[in-house]
C-alpha cells in the first residue's frame, strides 16, 4: 500500500495533504507487540476502521483471519464489510475475534460536518 502524499491546488496555491495514517510505524509496532503478547498462533482480527488496509498489510501480515469494516469498500484480498462500524459491532458475533483494532485515525477528516 503506497502512502504517497496527495497534492492539490487551492486558491492557486499548491497544498500537500498529510498521509492517511501519519504515525503508522508506531502503530504497526504496537500491534505487533500486542500480537506477540497475546500468543495466539493465528489470531482473528476485527478492524472496525479498516481503511485502505495499511494495518492489515504491515501489522497483521495480510492474515486471512482479518475482517475490516469501513464506510468505503476497498477491493483487495482481505475480507471487508462496507457499513457503519457501530452497526456492525451491534450485529456481529464478537466472540469469533481475538483482537479488536479500534483505532479511528482519519475519521475526523472524513466526518461530515453537521449543517
Amino acid at each position: 500500500m503506497s502512502e504517497t502524499k496527495k497534492r492539490l491546488i487551492v486558491n492557486k496555491k499548491k497544498v500537500t495533504l498529510p498521509k492517511f495514517n501519519t504515525a503508522s510505524d508506531c502503530k504497526v509496532g504496537l500491534r505487533r507487540d500486542i500480537l506477540e503478547e497475546l500468543g495466539v498462533p493465528e489470531p482473528a482480527v476485527l478492524d472496525v476502521y479498516g481503511g485502505p488496509g495499511v494495518m492489515w498489510e504491515k501489522a497483521y501480515g495480510k492474515t486471512k483471519n482479518y475482517v475490516g469494516v469501513d464506510e468505503r469498500l476497498y477491493l483487495d484480498q482481505r475480507a471487508m464489510v462496507k457499513c457503519d462500524n457501530v452497526d456492525f459491532l451491534r450485529a456481529a458475533e464478537l466472540d469469533n475475534f481475538d483482537v479488536f483494532d479500534l483505532d479511528a485515525a482519519g475519521v475526523l477528516s472524513r466526518r461530515k460536518t453537521p449543517s
